[in-house]
């Protein structure tokens, strides 16, 4: 499995998932048109050469480019619309998807499951093609004991850690919107996104990525730490682990289309001397953290410690029952905007006046 990381953060979300035979991408939120077509242009596809676009929600930074994909099946859980540039609707091929629900695209296998996010309907995903297993998680302000076991042991993760609690009540939002974004139906913070990685990562796993930074609320410094300080914690050997902060516009990709390739390389490393497998987490003073921007003197490392296999691990892993799936239900609230999108100097903006039955006592968790 291929995956690439096209963009990710508040103001645009795509991620490419490839094998040898399917191409499917998760959301189309990059600001412009020509951003979105290159990307794919790198990778040798165009819109009409995707096997299928899977959409997680309908915020715009999600969104923002889907009148562009008006020829493959369109996966979703929330209702969507497009327009082209003379502003005249156009026709998606829209595929309703239950959370939870499986279903198959070529040789892919995806799990999607329910998110909590004040979106409406949102969904993540768990994508298998045989091989390997990529958990995709943004966009949630927590996730359900229930989808633990479908989420741990997989090969990749790209995983949201928006922002630093501390850092998010310093910034100039109003309290109502820093109380959204940490609700349950908001952003997951560092501390929590990294409390739930420890308990889903395994010794198979080789690639975790934190997506979805806030540029204003967070730094890939203080996400790593803390994911970081997390596994120290808990007495990881995390020889076999790759730890990344994705930045909004720094592409980041891992993986192989070739199977057969990963099992020759993760053999090779399985040899390589202690000293050669840089740019990991560790538990040691060598340690260090990957930071996306580090491209110069990193591409070559994390490409390598990114197939290295774990011969030991010390953990104790948690587990829980799955839940029971339900069919997705659509609201007709949503916010059109990510946090790090309002104005910093004009809180006067396009987003939707709060209903005031929103904040009522005796509610469960509601946006706050």
């Amino acid at each position: 499995m291929r995956v690439d990381l096209f963009c990710s953060g508040s103001k645009g979300n795509s991620c490419l998932v490839r094998t040898a035979t399917t191409s499917i991408l998760i959301d189309c939120g990059p600001s412009t048109k020509r951003y979105m077509m290159q990307s794919l242009q790198s990778a040798n596809l165009t819109p009409d050469t995707l096997d299928a676009l899977l959409i997680t929600h309908s915020h715009s930074d999600h969104i923002r480019q889907l009148a562009m994909f008006t020829q493959i099946p369109i996966y979703t859980c929330c209702p969507l619309s497009a327009k082209d540039y003379k502003g005249n609707p156009v026709q998606l091929d829209l595929h309703t998807v239950a959370r939870p629900s499986r279903f198959v695209i070529g040789d892919l296998t995806i799990l999607a499951v329910a998110t909590s996010h004040d979106s409406g309907p949102s969904m993540g995903f768990v994508i298998d093609d045989g091989f390997e297993k990529l958990v995709y998680i943004t966009d949630t302000g927590y996730l359900p004991a229930e989808l633990y076991p479908s989420l741990s042991g997989a090969d990749y993760y790209i995983f949201e850690s928006n922002h630093d609690l501390e850092m998010l009540q310093q910034t100039n939002r109003p309290f109502w919107l820093k109380q959204r974004i940490a609700s349950d139906t908001g952003h997951m913070c560092n501390a929590d996104s990294s409390r739930l990685l420890a308990r889903l990562i395994t010794p198979k796993t080789r690639q975790v990525v934190l997506a979805h930074l806030s540029e204003e609320a967070n730094t890939p410094q203080l996400a790593l730490q803390a994911f970081s300080e997390r596994l120290k914690l808990l007495s990881w050997d995390t020889s076999h682990l790759v730890v990344q902060a994705a930045a909004q516009w720094e592409p980041l990709h891992f993986g192989s289309m070739h199977p057969e390739e990963n099992r020759k390389t993760q053999a090779e490393i399985q040899h390589t001397p202690a000293s050669q497998k840089a740019n990991t987490i560790q538990n040691g003073e060598k340690s260090q953290l990957i930071d996306s921007s580090q491209k110069k003197q990193g591409i070559s490392n994390r490409q390598t410690a990114s197939e290295i296999q774990n011969r030991s691990a010390q953990a104790a892993w948690l587990t829980e029952q799955p839940g029971q799936s339900s069919r997705p239900q659509f609201s007709g609230f949503a916010f059109d905007s990510s946090p790090d999108e309002i104005p910093e100097d004009d809180f006067d903006f396009e987003l939707p006046e709060i209903p005031g039955g929103l904040f009522e006592s005796g509610s469960s968790r509601p946006l706050h």
